[in-house]
């Protein structure tokens, strides 16, 4: 899993910046940086902000493949020693989807305020919150599994 992740993970680095400098010139100077949660913006910022999106998802690229490397490193409510390999594999799928997840929010919201940036609508703005939403549940199963795991004889 981890090679496809970090396969994964720079494509949607690299489809960012692609995004980012086809678009960038045809942008206005001050732009749309925040939406509601219906949709509408309310808040304007200088365009350069978009970078910024990018320069995110290149430190959470590098931290999530920093843990991953660190399985051990993890808080662990419940840790059976017996299944510490089970455990540390399940914790770096978890690690594995996050990354993955984060980098499809950020792409996401790049799109929206570049290649969608004159027709932002709210059925738009739903994708982004059912890819928010997500992750949480992908969180709270590993959990859940990791417990089952760590409690099992």
């Amino acid at each position: 899993m981890k090679n496809t992740t970090r396969i994964i993970s720079v494509l949607l680095l690299l489809f960012q910046c692609i995004i980012l400098f086809t678009t960038y010139s045809r942008l206005p100077s001050k732009i749309a940086i925040h939406l509601n949660l219906k949709g509408e913006v309310d808040n304007f910022g200088p365009k350069w902000m978009l970078f910024l999106i990018i320069l995110l998802s290149l430190t959470l690229f590098s931290l999530f493949s920093y843990i991953r490397k660190r399985p051990e490193k993890f808080n662990y409510p419940y840790f059976n020693i017996e299944k510490k390999d089970i455990i540390y594999i399940k914790s770096q799928n978890l690690i594995d989807y996050l990354n993955i997840s984060t980098m499809l929010i950020l792409t996401y919201v790049l799109l929206l305020f570049t290649v969608f940036y004159d027709n932002v609508i709210s059925s738009l703005v739903i994708i982004l919150y059912i890819l928010i939403f997500v992750p949480l549940v992908i969180i709270i199963a590993y959990i859940i599994d990791l417990y089952k795991v760590s409690k099992s004889n």
